[in-house]
This record gives structure tokens, C-alpha cells and sequence, in this order.
């Protein structure tokens, strides 16, 4: 069994991302995530797949960036594919977003998110942060983990 951080909130994280408020609502589904095996054309062995929702309950906001972050050591660190935060373009795209301008109450879902490895021991936890602008100018977040069980689907 994965022994998990109770509560990832104890570990810092970027102190930029550390000083801006909590404000979106953001999830996973399902969580944990069991693993798959990768198909012939995949570059990887296994395949933790699972849908990401994205929420700014009370008023409009225009998402910035996201991205992932693992614990490397005793430090988050950014580990997207790319290796750098992904754009408002990325996530209008991915999550159905026109313009990246969140609607009040109403959910964005990237379907198909994922994370990879080539053993089932490759377990990671990815904390998700999203970062949007209100229309006062002030900078919100949301921050979800999102747990790779060291489990194959069934």
C-alpha cells in the first residue's frame, strides 16, 4: 500500500504560489488513480489516467497558468512534461475554456489528464495549482493532490 501525505499543505510550496490566496476550487476524479498499461504506441509502461475540474465558484476569473508539482526530496517541484507551467492557451484548449475566462460556478474538466511511469512503483503524488486574475486584478489559486496509487485497474 502507498503511504500518502496526510496533508500536503505542511511541505512549502513556491514561495510566489505560497503568497497568493486560495480562490478556485479544483479536484480529480477518480482519486486515488490506479494504474493501466501503456498501449504499443505509448512511451510509457503504465498509465495513471484521471480528469481534472477546475471552478471559480463566485465571480469571473482569467486562468494564467497551471501546472503540476512533485515532492523532490523535501521540495515541490514544477515536473510537467514541457518543464515549464502551462499556458492560459493550454488550458482554454484542454478544458474547454474560451479565452481561459472562468465563468462563475461552473466547472472546466480537463478528461483526459494523466501521469506516467514504467513500474508500478513509480507512485508519485502531483499536487495540480492553478493560478487566475480577477477582474480587481487581484491573483487567486486553487491546489488539488491528485494520488497514483501503486495499484492496476481492475
Amino acid at each position: 500500500m502507498t503511504e500518502f501525505h496526510n496533508d500536503h499543505r505542511k511541505i512549502p510550496f513556491w514561495p510566489a504560489l505560497a503568497k497568493i490566496r486560495p480562490g478556485l476550487e479544483v479536484w480529480h476524479d477518480p482519486n486515488p488513480v490506479r494504474a493501466r498499461p501503456g498501449k504499443k504506441d505509448e512511451a510509457y509502461k503504465l498509465i495513471w489516467s484521471f480528469k481534472t475540474v477546475v471552478c471559480c465558484p463566485t465571480q469571473h476569473a482569467h486562468l494564467l497558468e497551471f501546472g503540476c508539482l512533485q515532492l523532490v526530496g523535501k521540495q515541490w517541484t514544477l515536473t510537467t512534461c514541457t518543464g515549464q507551467p502551462f499556458t492560459s492557451q493550454d488550458f482554454e484548449e484542454w478544458y474547454r475554456c474560451p479565452k481561459s475566462v472562468l465563468q462563475p460556478g461552473v466547472e472546466y474538466a480537463d478528461p483526459s489528464n494523466w501521469h506516467a511511469g514504467s513500474e508500478i512503483s513509480d507512485v508519485r503524488e502531483g499536487l495540480w495549482y492553478f493560478v487566475a486574475r480577477l477582474g480587481t486584478g487581484e491573483l487567486i489559486k486553487g491546489e488539488s493532490l491528485a494520488r497514483m496509487a501503486a495499484e492496476m485497474m481492475a
